[in-house]
């Protein structure tokens, strides 16, 4: 049975993917299997959007991410092509440029209602439409939605049952009935619990573990900490897990977005949260997306680091023995 966009009612057999989407997508997957790349980009979701207006947040976001790729491109990957859009400039597309080919960036906790075009001059008009992009889309998506998924194990010993994600923490801090486990997971759904505690484990507990399987291959992307039933599920268990809305990165190919349908907001173009899912979804069934899992927001500091602390250290630097050697002597 053919696979069927539900955002667009698009064939998936039929969507073209450009060559260097699927390498973009390639770079992407391998950035966010490095932990010393992953946990930063993680930890700032929650910091800047809990401290930062929701515009603000989505372009600090953006810029982080953009540093996050510039250096991993540059150490890692120096082929390839990354250049910054000019901004302001009439008839230009997209956030970034990789490879010749430009990309829209887009954000969300999850998948949300995005807007895809803004103007402060024109009243919105109509309630409906339709929106093509002249480029590919890369869909950052910082949340589960919804919050739970459902496990069904492949062992007679476990049993089925729901799981739930450890950010945003349940208000009670802890979700009932239920405790953490460390879980390898991969983007077909296939999982592994790894450890499971009685009570929430301090980083100093979860890290071991996780570097392990990293120094034996596995991407850091693809273990989650997660709530697991108390009852009926053990270390090892191995089994499927099914979850609507998975954070990720997700690549949306220039052919996909054809006449998707938008709604309106204010004075923005918008798509609404399902068919933010159906984009999602369908960016998985093309192979266009890695997991980015959101333990460690669970351990970040509330707040991103101080901005003008860092810019005050600089002007500091300059007052040093170490940056005036003739002051030595």
């Amino acid at each position: 049975m053919a696979a069927i966009c539900t955002a667009t009612g698009r064939d998936l057999a039929g969507v073209t993917v450009d060559a260097r989407e699927r390498a973009f997508m390639a770079t992407v997957s391998a950035m966010l299997a490095d932990p010393e790349w992953l946990l930063p980009i993680v930890a700032a979701q929650p910091q800047y959007r809990g401290t930062y207006y929701g515009l603000t947040a989505a372009a600090l976001l953006e810029d982080l991410w953009y540093d996050a790729l510039a250096n991993w491109v540059a150490r890692a990957e120096p082929a390839v092509a990354l250049s910054k859009t000019p901004r302001g400039e009439p008839g230009v597309k997209g956030d970034y440029i990789v490879d010749s080919l430009p990309y829209s960036h887009k954000s969300g906790a999850g998948a949300q209602q995005t807007g895809v075009h803004w103007d402060a001059l024109v009243a919105a008009q109509e309630t409906t439409g339709t929106w093509t992009s002249a480029v590919p889309v890369t869909y950052v998506a910082s949340g589960y939605s919804p919050v739970t998924g459902e496990w069904a194990p492949s062992s007679p010993t476990s049993k089925a049952g729901r799981f739930r994600a450890v950010w945003p923490r349940p208000e009670s801090g802890d979700a009932r009935g239920k405790v953490p486990a460390l879980v390898e997971w991969q983007p077909d759904g296939s999982a592994t619990l790894l450890a499971i505690w009685s009570s929430w484990p301090s980083f100093e507990l979860v890290w071991p573990t996780l570097a392990a399987r990293a120094a034996a291959g596995v991407p850091a992307n693809h273990i989650e900490l997660l709530w697991v039933p108390a009852k009926g599920v053990h270390e090892l268990d191995a089994g499927t897990l099914t979850w609507k809305g998975r954070p990720g990165v997700y690549i949306f190919p220039a052919d996909l977005l054809r006449e998707v349908p938008t709604g309106k907001n204010n004075r923005a173009t918008v798509l609404s949260k399902e068919i933010v899912h159906g984009l999602m979804a369908s960016a998985a069934g093309l192979g266009l997306w890695t997991p980015m899992p959101m333990w460690f927001a669970a351990y970040a500091p509330p707040r991103p680091p101080d901005l003008y602390l860092s810019q005050r250290s600089e002007f500091d630097r300059r007052f040093s023995p170490a940056s005036r050697p003739s002051a030595l002597g």
